[in-house]
Parts: C-alpha cells; structure tokens; sequence
C-alpha cells in the first residue's frame, strides 16, 4: 500500500530545442514568477513562487529525449489537501516559460 500525497500535482511538457537552451528557458520563467534556490548540474531547479496565499514549491527536471526534444517534468508542492495550489502552480510556471 503507498502513501497519498496531499497538496501534489505533476505534469510533463516537451520542449522542442536543445538542453542548454531548454534549460535557460526554465531558469528564466522560475525566476520570472518567483524564486529559483537550487540549481543542479543542468537537469533540476527547485523554486518557489505563490499562488493567492499559499506558497507552491516546484521542482523541475529536464532530460533529453533526443537532441532536439526535452522532456520536462514538473513537481509542485502546496499546502492544501486537493493540490489545487500545486496545479494553479504549475499552471503559472508554464505560462511564463510560454512567454520566455
């Protein structure tokens, strides 16, 4: 039996550039809508923004699925029981990354 994760969402996008690129990109929007506090070796960013009152943590991975395409998986993290701040989360940082 597993355990239930409360106030989780996730989500996969596909980026059609190369890693260094796809990888600013994601850098940029994080820090657009929020705050980036961890960078790791060109793959993951952990940051946080907030969502009305609530603070949604995401962390975000990239890994290469050929070189022109970048498979991103987002992981968000809120406080509420049904994850709707998780999803509104994820739902700001694609929009910035669209806009970046």
């Amino acid at each position: 039996m597993s355990l239930l994760k409360w106030g989780v969402a996730n989500e996969t996008m596909i980026l059609r550039s190369d890693q260094a690129s796809a990888f600013g990109r994601l850098h940029r929007a994080l820090g657009r809508i929020g705050e980036v506090y961890e960078v790791r070796s060109g793959s993951l960013l952990r940051g946080r923004t907030r969502v009305g009152l609530q603070r949604v943590s995401l962390n975000v991975s990239v890994t290469s699925e050929d070189g022109d395409a970048q498979t991103v998986l987002i992981e968000a993290f809120a406080d509420d029981i049904w994850g709707g701040g998780a999803r509104l989360g994820i739902r700001k940082f694609k929009r910035a990354v669209d806009q970046c």
